[in-house]
């Protein structure tokens, strides 16, 4: 995190990329979770916390998790290294979620959101990105 601050002094914007959804795969921890997981509820607001902390005076960013983690693999990779009952339960986030991860990065001064993933989508109708243009249209 020593570096996170040292370089952002060359940064015009700062922030990071939070992906915890779900958290069997995710295994988010933060710079306040001590090396531990966190929660997906937690984890944009931990790592805000800690960027307006350590870097209060520069625009914030977060880019946020706009895919499945079974999105980043070839169908037959997964079936062949990843057990069924994992990819059963490895889901994109919901529009819940994906209205928890924005409304917290709101609430903690983010400037820009920026989604990720979904150029792994099959078509721009696949989860979770129609949740993601809806919410879009709130800001």
């Amino acid at each position: 995190m020593d570096d996170v601050i040292a370089f952002s002094a060359y940064a015009d914007i700062v922030g990071f990329d939070v992906y915890p959804i779900p958290i069997v795969v995710s295994r988010v921890a933060t710079p306040l979770s001590n090396g531990n997981d966190t929660t997906p509820d937690k984890a944009v607001v931990e790592y805000l916390t800690w960027l307006n902390s350590a870097i209060p005076n520069k625009p914030k960013l977060m880019v946020l998790q706009g895919f499945s983690y079974t999105d980043m693999y070839e169908a037959s990779f997964l079936k062949a290294n990843v057990s069924k009952e994992l990819r059963d339960i490895v889901s994109p986030p919901n529009a819940q979620e994906i209205n928890m991860m924005v409304n917290q990065a709101k609430q903690n001064g983010v400037s820009k959101i920026i989604w990720w993933g979904q150029a792994a989508l099959k078509t721009s109708k696949q989860a979770p990105w129609p949740d993601i243009l809806r919410m879009g249209q709130k800001y």
